[in-house]
């Protein structure tokens, strides 16, 4: 996907820095996504439905660490300078 982009300048650094707006968003969107999907499958349940199983637990864990991995360079825990990147970490 291409999004566009918007720059800051810190003081003291001659060179704009992108944000990375387009990307942060993107992966907050697929991580809420997650996020819903697991308190969907944690909280509603029927009465003749069992728990949240060890399986589904480790399915979910599978998903998350995977969506981790998939994360751009740009939102990786070294390459990181904004908070609303490092709320993702």
């Amino acid at each position: 996907m291409t999004f566009g982009e918007i720059y800051i300048a810190y003081p003291g650094y001659k060179d704009t820095v992108p944000m990375n707006i387009g990307s942060t968003v993107v992966a907050l969107m697929e991580l809420f996504m997650l996020m819903n999907r697991i308190t969907y499958d944690s909280f509603h349940k029927s009465a003749n439905e069992n728990e949240f199983t060890s399986e589904q637990a480790l399915a979910y864990r599978a998903k998350l660490i995977t969506w981790f991995n998939r994360l751009p360079k740009s939102l990786s825990p070294v390459n990181i300078v904004l908070p609303c990147a490092l709320k993702l970490q």
